[in-house]
């Protein structure tokens, strides 16, 4: 991390203010990324099964309108969308996704930029500068806050109680995370935004943090949607709980996490249930091989994936030294592989 301190003309005559604390952060990494070819479902091999399981559907969907049971409605209502979702999946078919390995790159710098009052209390902002192959450099929306001991209030561009919450991302493997379906958010939440407004843009986000020794808690709201969640620390091992009032139906509706070391392993649990009742849970472990390389490996159960619900990777890291490192990894996602590796260096 490199940090200027920038002092202007009014700052240095006014004795009581202190110098504006500017602080550069971030990182680079380059190397290749493999994507898995799909093979192509032909369409039209619905079943005779299946297109009889929708006729019998609105036989007794029509039954039960004509009964007038409101419980049998729904019931068969839901059987028959069921049956009729089936078809048209068998009738669409999947496409031919062909595989392929191309160059992978990023670069991120954050910039902070704060300043202390009189009374104590730090205010300052964040902005980031990001950017992917392929990209130009842009600046995403700005986060502002201001704290004070173990208390902080933000606005703008937010962290987001969920998608800060501890061991969410325990078991996130490779150069780029190869797709994060180890996060079982599924970032369905109002996590923070590199590259655009985020939730800056509902103009109405804000959170609360407080941290108390071993204790933490964070709210956080965009205006419609309310997250917040809870930690707690104890003989190294690290709980967290966390909730939102979302009616969106992919978002996560509640999530728990457990992280902590048996020995020379660290591993983690998690697990969350989506507004529409799909829930995904992961576990995880990272241990060490050498001196300066660790392993990490996850599998995770996703109710939401289309093809496969099993996912699972496996990751390296070698540390460099001077904050360089060789990374790669492999995962099967909903039935499909990707694997990357290449070099990351932290500035």
């Amino acid at each position: 991390m490199k940090k200027i301190l920038f002092a202007t003309t009014a700052l240095v005559a006014t004795a009581s203010v202190a110098a504006a604390d500017v602080t550069f952060s971030g990182y680079g990494r380059f190397g290749v990324k493999y994507s898995g070819s799909v093979a192509e479902v032909a369409a039209g091999t619905a079943t005779q099964a299946q297109l009889d399981a929708v006729d019998d559907g609105a036989i007794a969907l029509d039954a039960a309108l004509i009964a007038g049971d409101g419980a049998s409605i729904v019931d068969a209502f839901t059987d028959l969308s069921a049956a009729a979702a089936a078809v048209v999946a068998a009738e669409t078919g999947t496409p031919a996704v062909a595989s392929d390995t191309l160059i992978t790159s990023r670069m991120l710098l954050d910039i902070n930029a704060s300043t202390e009052s009189d009374a104590g209390v730090t205010f300052g902002m964040m902005v980031r500068v990001r950017q992917d192959e392929g990209n130009t450099n842009a600046f995403n929306a700005t986060r502002f806050y201001a704290k004070t001991g173990g208390l902080e209030l933000g606005v703008g561009n937010i962290w987001g109680a969920i998608d800060s919450m501890a061991c969410l991302y325990a078991g996130t493997v490779g150069l780029t995370g190869l797709g994060f379906s180890n996060v079982v958010s599924n970032f369905g939440d109002m996590g923070y935004s590199s590259t655009g407004a985020g939730q800056a843009g509902t103009k109405e986000a804000a959170e609360i943090m407080y941290s108390m020794g071993d204790y933490g808690f964070h709210v956080s709201t965009n205006g419609t949607d309310t997250e917040y969640t809870a930690s707690a620390t104890m003989s190294g091992w690290t709980v967290a709980i966390g909730g939102s009032d979302t009616d969106t139906a992919a978002n996560a509706e509640w999530l728990a996490t457990v992280g902590g070391s048996i020995g020379g392993v660290t591993v983690g649990l998690a697990t969350a249930e989506a507004v529409n009742g799909n829930s995904s849970s992961t576990v995880s472990a990272k241990f060490d091989v050498a001196a300066a390389t660790s392993v990490t490996v996850f599998y995770n159960d996703d109710e939401a994936n289309t093809v496969d619900d099993k996912s699972y990777g496996l990751g390296f890291s070698h540390g460099l030294g001077g904050g360089t490192s060789l990374n790669g990894g492999i995962v099967s996602v909903n039935d499909r592989t990707f694997a990357d590796f290449g070099v990351k260096f932290n500035f």
